[in-house]
């Protein structure tokens, strides 16, 4: 995924899964999904084309965190549900940050 985001920093967590701290100037909520998606898409294509096992990708930026099950992804992979499908399973959620009060 780095070659295709060269400013992302990914890490495999101890479970196996993929993290991908992901810098985005994104300004609205459209825009970010735009991406997201773009990122789940690239991700299905990787694992796709390397042969390697389907794992979960945890998305996070700045304001949010983003999940793309390995369950939808194996679905995606195997024809059972079409990308459309796929790209609506991506769970969106913002992230609480602490403050400094």
């Amino acid at each position: 995924m780095n070659q295709y985001y060269p400013n992302a920093r990914v890490f495999i967590s101890d479970d196996g899964t993929i993290a991908m701290d992901y810098p985005t100037d994104a300004e609205s909520v459209n825009a970010l999904q735009t991406e997201l998606n773009g990122i789940a898409a690239e991700y299905a294509a990787v694992v796709e084309e390397s042969d390697e096992q389907p794992v979960t990708l945890t998305v996070v930026t700045a304001e949010v965190q983003a999940i793309v099950p390995e369950s939808s992804l194996r679905a995606y992979l195997d024809g059972s549900i079409d990308e459309e499908a796929y790209l609506e399973t991506i769970e969106v959620m913002d992230i609480d940050r602490p403050t400094d009060e």
